[in-house]
This record gives structure tokens, sequence and C-alpha cells, in this order.
């Protein structure tokens, strides 16, 4: 809020002046009357409350897209473990186009955090290493299952009685099916990673062509639990806040001219 001594300044949602003295909201550098900067979907006056801007929408100056507390919770994704909406402070895990609160992110089975930890989903549930391999081996012979009827992912060949077959997240391959899909070499016995478009890739080919946190710069793991925020992703370990440079992890936090602080620090 300034005051405006002039009557030249143009409000940009409206196009009329300022009167002498009058009190104006500021926003992204361009004014606006009181009664004139408001929530998009209560109308509610917005220039002594707490408001929030929809960053997934292109910015209209003259009609920002803005709301006020309330209405910003009603719009906003749920959790697809708890059903609660995100808060503008959540820190958000998403896998396979799912959405998760950090908290959220838990084992079906054990009911443990899967925070840096290896996991697995079957039948849109997560489960951790430990509890995936009590309900799927990783890798086994088709002599104790003679009635499986699953065919290669890869080849779309059958399995013969007794052979060796090597199973990823409830998928089974031929163990000379099981290549990267970049460099075509075996990775049955060396360490792989699924990416977003569904191909498995050796750890070279995954470093050179995976997504990568935004400040370090190097690749995410399989099952690694990410940090998004503003549209990118990062590592949980280089998530943290500007002035203490700690993890923000669970804590509530606010962002300030491109910065990240946490409330600890915004309190001193």
């Amino acid at each position: 809020m300034i005051n405006v001594p002039i009557k030249t300044n143009i409000c940009k949602k409206c196009n009329n002046c300022f009167q002498h003295e009058e009190n104006i909201a500021l926003f992204k550098q361009h004014q606006y009357h009181f009664h004139c900067f408001l929530c998009i979907d209560c109308k509610k006056q917005l220039s002594h409350e707490s408001f929030y801007l929809d960053e997934k929408l292109q910015l209209d100056i003259s009609n920002p897209q803005i709301y006020c507390e309330i209405c910003y919770y009603k719009r906003c994704s749920s959790c697809i473990e708890c059903n609660q909406t995100f808060t503008p402070t959540s820190i958000i895990i998403e896998f396979q186009g799912q959405e998760y609160h950090n908290e959220c992110f838990i084992c079906k089975k054990c009911r443990l955090s899967l925070k840096n930890k290896i996991f697995y989903s079957k039948n849109n549930f997560l489960y951790c290493q430990q509890c995936m391999n009590d309900i799927e081996p990783c890798i086994m012979t088709l002599k104790t299952y003679q009635t499986l009827n699953d065919q290669c992912k890869k080849c779309g060949k059958n399995f013969l009685i007794g052979e060796t077959i090597s199973m990823y997240q409830c998928e089974f391959y031929h163990p000379d099916c099981f290549r990267c899909g970049n460099c075509k070499k075996l990775i049955i016995s060396q360490g792989f990673f699924r990416q977003e478009d569904g191909c498995l890739y050796c750890l070279n080919c995954h470093i050179d062509n995976g997504p990568h946190c935004m400040i370090c710069k190097e690749p995410f793991l399989t099952g690694e639990i990410l940090t998004q925020f503003d549209g990118k992703q990062f590592h949980n370990t280089c998530f943290l806040c500007y002035i203490c440079q700690q993890p923000i992890e669970m804590k509530k936090f606010s962002y300030q001219n491109g910065n990240i602080i946490c409330e600890t620090c915004l309190k001193k």
C-alpha cells in the first residue's frame, strides 16, 4: 500500500485515475484501486488480506488470477492419500500423476515413510522395498509358478516352465530382454532406473537423459523422494532455507524475492 500524490497514475484494472493521496495496491509493479484488487472467485477485497497467485495460469496484469486464502484452498488439488487439500506452503510429492503430502507418502503395508527409500507401485498402492519383497519376490523361476499366464513385457512371448525370469514392479521379462532402453545393454545385474516415459535405463543413460535437480543438477534415482515447488523439482537435501541453509522438509516456509525462507528464520 502506497500514497499517490498525483492523478496521472492509472489503475491497471479499470483504467481510471487515482485520486490525490489515495491509497493503492501495488502488485507486480502495477497499481490498482483497493476496490479493484479482488479475489477472482468471491470478489473479496484483498488490499489488506493475504492472497495467492495461481502460478499455473498465464498472468493477465489487467485481471490477475489472485485468490483469498479460503478460495485458494478450495481450488487446490488434494492429497491422494488423505484427501486433504494442499496449503500454499505444502511440500508436494508427485508420483505417476498423483500428488501426496510429504507426510502421507508412506508404504501401504507397514505405513512407514517412503522418504529417501526405494519403493514400488502395485495396483495404485505404494510399497517399500521390504514389503514389496514380501508380496512379490524380485527374481523367481516358473517351476514354482506354473500357472503364471503373464508374457514378457518387452517381447510379448510366453515363458517356458522352469525358466528364470526378471520381475520389476510386477512386470515380467526374459533376462535377455531386460535391457537399457537407450544403449540396449543388459541391466539385470546392474543398477537401473525407470523414467517418466516408462522405459528402463542403465545408470549411465539415466544420468545423461533423466530429470535433474534444479539446485545440484544431479539426476534423481528411481524411488527417490523429490520436492516439487513452483513447477520445479529438487532433491530433499537441496531444498534449503536461504538463511540457515537447513533442509525445509516438513517445515513451513515463505517464498520471498526468489528465495525460500523457513518459518524459524522469518521470526528472527
